[in-house]
């Protein structure tokens, strides 16, 4: 824990205090937002411990409780909506901050100074190039399903990269032929997770498509990295040595990714000097969603449309999207219903402060 010295003769300035949730991608959202959100009214800082990379967690000693509070919640998802809270200046406000703050503008100024806040990583050779599929829970829950990427559309845009090396990161336990056992267990880690309510895919069509992926893939002989670590109780979906796999990406110049906060940080921590992001970053969300997609930092550019993801396929045509309401009542109800099972089977760990 880091003590504030430095401020405990003077409780004036007030403090902006930010909250966790799961999702590491999500934290460093929350974590730079707050951070730079302190630095422009000159408030103090207080953020829990952040895992992965070790920043311990700081309180200062005089917050004082009688300043003006203002909340700074999640918001709809519209491109310059916080950017209210950076038009004036008022350090005499405590500023309690609670969102995902997915919005790319609010870093474009600021994208040196948000690297020099994290520790660097040797690069790779500038011609290698690297892939980010995030593919665990999504090969089997339905709302992520048809959103994944047809694997001709991958070598399209392949195309447009000039590179030696193909490399692949994924949070796959292994990058060889499926089968349905293989889509049972993660069936398993999705259930003991926080968020078991999304409806499942067939087995029959993810084995269809993890196959189909890796033998497109299979043409450019690439190097895959797999994670056999076991996935983090209550993470999001975080295996055991994901900062590995997150400094491994952050070690490339080239990078391909879809709508994944994890490789998006990554690719920004790491100034890849080009950087291939899908356009529509969830594209069954169309009227609410993040821009991600359409970061316009230097290097970036949007691939990809509706037309390239397999929810087109006839085969998809029988499942239909949960709206997010009724994703976060079944998680409810599932949650309430194997609360026990899903105690014993993670064997009591149900926090998350200390994940590595």
């Amino acid at each position: 824990m880091e003590i504030c010295l430095s401020t405990m003769l003077n409780n004036s300035a007030g403090t902006v205090k930010v909250r966790f949730t799961i999702g590491f991608g999500n934290n460093i959202f929350q974590y730079v937002f707050a951070r730079l959100l302190a630095e422009h009214h000159g408030c103090q800082l207080q953020h829990p411990y952040f895992p992965g990379f070790d920043i311990q967690e700081k309180i200062p000693l005089n917050r004082n409780p009688n300043l003006k509070q203002t909340l700074v919640r999640q918001e709809e998802y519209k491109t310059g909506v916080y950017a209210k809270y950076f038009s004036y200046r008022d350090s005499s406000c405590n500023y309690n901050v609670h969102g995902f703050f997915e919005d790319y503008t609010i870093y474009k100024n600021n994208l040196n100074k948000i690297i020099s806040w994290f520790y660097p990583v040797k690069k790779q050779k500038k011609r290698n190039l690297v892939v980010h599929l995030r593919l665990q829970n999504r090969l089997i829950q339905v709302n992520h399903y048809l959103n994944l990427i047809e694997p001709n559309s991958y070598r399209e845009l392949l195309k447009q990269f000039d590179f030696d090396e193909l490399h692949i990161v994924t949070d796959l336990e292994k990058w060889e032929n499926f089968t349905p056992f293989d889509i049972f267990k993660i069936r398993k880690d999705v259930l003991l997770g926080p968020n078991p309510g999304p409806k499942w895919v067939k087995t029959k069509d993810s084995v269809d498509y993890i196959n189909t992926l890796i033998d497109m893939f299979s043409e450019y002989e690439p190097i895959v990295h797999c994670s056999d670590s076991k996935t983090i109780p209550n993470t999001g979906g975080l295996r055991g040595g994901f900062m590995e796999a997150f400094d491994f990406l952050r070690s490339f110049d080239q990078i391909i990714l879809q709508n994944s906060t994890f490789s998006w940080w990554a690719a920004v921590l790491g100034g890849a000097s080009k950087v291939a992001v899908f356009s529509l970053w969830k594209p069954g969300r169309e009227i609410d969603c993040p821009n991600l997609g359409q970061t316009d930092y230097e290097g970036w550019f949007g691939w990809g449309s509706k037309s390239d993801l397999i929810s087109n396929r006839e085969e998809s045509k029988k499942y239909q999207i949960s709206t997010w309401r009724k994703m976060k009542k079944r998680s409810t109800l599932i949650n309430y219903a194997f609360k026990p099972l899903r105690f014993l089977l993670n064997r009591g760990r149900w926090s998350t402060d200390k994940y590595k």
